[in-house]
């Protein structure tokens, strides 16, 4: 009888080859170029070919070539290019053309057509017309256009779109013939295969006047893509729930998986130095947490399994709650004729067909996030499927460079989305007793977003829906269908499972399913926690309080207020109450995480859509959302200015430690080192547009120097989430020495049994109190003065205070109730 140990072996070898399998099937439909080996051959004949495009055009028209650039005329084609992005153009075609073995005249129109598309809209960025404002429109036009295409899946579309754009807003755009086009082509083509040995022209006769001429690799370079891709396919394995208990984490290389082949780092990162390092940190209490985090068993909810096996079958309704069928794309407007040029079009058509196309983009975007979502959903349920039978499963864990704990597991885990969520349930289970019972009707009440109110008015509401969620236990498909109503569909129709299962058993019910508890904005939790922001901690749970304080509601009221005193721009179309809670929601949550206004923008963008499509009515969406973002940003700065002043100080700090190129470096509370070092490769940058994309490669890497700018934008999130980090470990190990032994952990939210509530609410308080009682700030400062006077003894003077603290009691915080609820 095979052993679990052996059928686990078994399963890794096939994590592995299921991983080789993704990785070649990928290299077919995005080609060999994507891949890395791909990109190392292209960054390697990039200089290469680029030099024998200089020689070849030298040797046509002279040394006025250098002299001249890309815009000298006396070559009509070649020139208008620089001769890397040429070759960066070429080398991406041909290579992918290469490993298929496809006809040269193909490719080298292909080619040709790039080159041209490159030059017209590399000349439309940078419109350089004499009148100032034909140039500023034309550069704005370019933005606009780009960013709507930005998340466009289609080549095809993309170019469309642009083609259309240049035709009508560029009349002089340079166009080309085919044979314009094949002959760049097959002269870059040439170029390639004599300067760097990758590819050869090879004629195939199919028959007595058919003998076409066919690009592939030279045998060494094919030898050598297969050993190269046969090496990083084994890096992309396709990682699984084990079926035994993974190894405990000893050391920063042991642990997990059982195998050598799946067994990978307990810490992500690039540096060699760093991994050298931690081979050296005493960090018991990283190792202990994250152990006990997966030392936890885990099995397939099998009543919700059935639910979602069953979805397909009963309508568009309930499928919607897996992923929506896509959008039919916008129908060509009958109006335009067919068979008609663009540019004989008369103008208001030619508007209207643009309007048509940037239309289609947008669908094509939706339908490719749609499609995603799809695929996800039915690998989970495939993976549930998979480890349904069995007893117990579990989950290795590993950290990021922050500390932040995830699993290793595709698609199904504790950490993935509602439907993953549901699908899983803790394999021991506990007795639920009186208080099991109250937090379970907590935790249904949150799931169907009846959170803002105290607990004793969730247990009303639950109570008072009693039929309506035992109804979706009993009939799921055709009752009253209460259990998809909820913001957590999926760990809704499993909290109702086990309501059901407690009706009937009452408190000796043993109860499997995990009962979240989740943090209030957490980021600005730990911000008004670490400088005793009484402000602050008011609007984030820190004080107790008769029911939950709500800051996207506070801080939607203030960004309101801000607005309705307002007579400037674009934020007098946000009168009238339009700054709503959803409004406000995200950019809050992600305030503290290093969230640009532009980036606030888009969020809003997204909400103000979801409430209503024209929510803004004839208002310019995109400006408003811009600039209410900005209002919303002052708004949080007032409601929490402790978390501003924090995060101002040590975005200081990393700008100054990176004048030196120095990276920025603390210890956790969990004791887990963090280093803090963006680099940014220097050398050969060019700017080529292709399929219709801009893009930025590096194709001659000289080195690397540290990313200042990134080290300042990033070291205020990395740092909180250091510390949130560290408060989940701190909990977990506290909550392990109470007898809590089953965990799910999602950074700020901590699942356990429903019977361990009250254990944990405990535990998280002390946790919290343990890590914010010393002055964390001080102590990050004192950390980089130590650091900088080794290395850079001259900045330690320039090091900024710490902020002023604040008079919050943390005390107070265990008798919060909504700290984390």
């Amino acid at each position: 009888m095979t052993t679990l140990v052996e059928r686990q072996v078994t399963l890794e070898l096939e994590s592995l080859a299921l991983g080789i399998e993704r990785y070649e099937r990928r290299l077919q439909e995005q080609g060999v170029s994507t891949s890395a080996p791909g990109k190392e051959q292209t960054r390697r004949g990039v200089p290469a070919l680029a030099a024998a495009i200089v020689e070849f055009v030298e040797g046509s028209t002279g040394s006025a070539y250098r002299k001249a650039g890309r815009r000298h005329t006396t070559l009509p084609f070649i020139v208008n290019i620089t001769p890397e992005c040429a070759a960066y153009l070429t080398i991406r075609y041909a290579l992918d053309a290469a490993t298929g073995k496809r006809p040269v005249v193909g490719v080298a129109l292909k080619i040709g057509n790039a080159v041209q598309d490159h030059i017209n809209l590399l000349a439309m960025k940078e419109d350089e017309s004499e009148d100032e404002e034909v140039r500023r429109h034309q550069r704005n036009l370019y933005k606009k256009v780009a960013e709507q295409l930005k998340k466009s899946t289609s080549a095809r579309h993309r170019a469309g779109v642009w083609h259309h754009v240049l035709k009508k807003y560029r009349p002089e755009t340079l166009k080309w013939t085919d044979a314009n086009k094949l002959q760049v082509g097959m002269k870059l083509i040439e170029l390639f295969e004599s300067s760097c040995g990758l590819v050869k022209l090879h004629r195939i006769t199919k028959g007595r006047h058919n003998t076409p001429i066919y690009i592939m690799l030279t045998e060494e370079a094919e030898a050598w893509f297969k050993e190269a891709n046969a090496s990083a396919s084994r890096w992309y394995p396709m990682h699984q729930p084990m079926l035994v208990q993974p190894y405990d984490w000893t050391g920063p290389f042991s642990g997990g998986y059982l195998t050598r082949a799946m067994r990978g780092k307990m810490v992500l990162s690039t540096s060699k130095d760093y991994y050298a390092e931690l081979k050296n940190v005493d960090m018991p209490d990283v190792y202990d947490a994250v152990n006990a985090v997966q030392r936890t068993p885990w099995m397939v909810n099998k009543s919700v399994l059935d639910v979602a096996r069953e979805v397909g079958k009963h309508g568009e309704k309930f499928q919607a709650l897996l992923y929506k069928d896509e959008l039919v794309l916008p129908i060509r407007p009958s109006i335009i004729p067919k068979g008609v040029d663009k540019d004989d079009l008369a103008p208001e058509l030619r508007e209207l067909l643009l309007e048509w196309l940037f239309a289609t983009a947008v669908a094509r975007e939706e339908n490719a996030e749609r499609r995603g979502k799809a695929h996800a959903a039915c690998k989970q349920i495939e993976m549930a499927e998979k480890f349904v039978d069995e007893e117990a499963i579990w989950f290795p864990h590993f950290l990021d460079f922050r500390g932040r704990v995830y699993p290793f597991s595709n698609y199904l885990n504790p950490q993935a989305d509602d439907l993953a969520r549901g699908l899983l349930q803790f394999a021991d289970g506990k007795q639920i007793g009186q208080r099991g019972i109250f937090w379970l009707k907590v935790h249904i009440a949150n799931l169907f977003g009846v959170d803002k109110v105290s607990f004793e008015e969730r247990i009303t509401w639950v109570e008072s829906y009693m039929d309506a969620l035992l109804d979706s236990a009993v009939r799921p498909f055709d009752g009253e269908l209460f259990w998809t109503t909820a913001e957590n569909p999926w760990q809704a129709i499993a909290a109702c499972f086990e309501l059901a299962g407690v009706m009937v058993q009452g408190t000796d019910y043993v109860s499997h399913l995990p009962i979240a508890m989740d943090g209030s904005c957490s980021g600005l939790q730990h911000y008004s926690a670490m400088l005793r922001d009484s402000v602050g901690g008011t609007a984030v749970n820190l004080v107790p309080a008769d029911k939950p304080a709500d800051i996207y509601a506070e801080v939607a009221r203030r960004a309101q207020a801000l607005v309705d005193a307002s007579h400037e721009g674009e934020t007098t179309m946000w009168k009238g109450d339009k700054v709503v809670r959803k409004i406000a929601k995200q950019p809050t949550m992600t305030y503290c995480y290093g969230s640009t206004q532009y980036g606030m923008a888009k969020q809003v963008m997204k909400a103000a859509e979801s409430i209503d499509e024209d929510y803004l009515g004839d208002a310019d969406v995109k400006q408003s959302s811009v600039a209410i973002a900005g209002v919303i940003r002052d708004a949080i700065g007032r409601t929490v200015v402790a978390a501003k002043t924090a995060m101002e100080f040590l975005q200081q700090c990393a700008t100054l430690a990176a004048t030196k190129g120095l990276p920025i470096r603390w210890t956790a509370p969990s004791g887990f080192p963090v280093v803090q070092e963006y680099k940014e490769a220097t050398g050969v940058r060019v700017r080529v547009f292709y399929l219709s994309q801009l893009l930025k490669p590096i194709i001659a890497k000289d080195g690397e120097k540290l990313d200042a700018q990134r080290q300042a934008s990033g070291v205020a999130p990395n740092f909180v989430h250091s510390l949130d980090s560290a408060h989940l470990m701190a909990t977990v190990n506290i909550g392990t020495d109470n007898d809590i032994t089953s965990w799910a952990c999602v950074h700020d939210s901590f699942g356990v049994h429903a019977a361990d509530v009250d254990t944990l609410h405990v535990v998280v308080r002390e946790a919290f109190i343990e890590q914010y009682t010393p002055d964390v700030l001080s102590r990050f400062r004192e950390e980089i003065v130590e650091h900088l006077t080794v290395v850079a003894p001259e900045l330690v003077e320039k090091i900024p205070a710490v902020p002023v603290m604040g008079s919050l009691d943390l005390a107070l915080l265990r008798d919060s109730p909504y700290f984390f609820a």
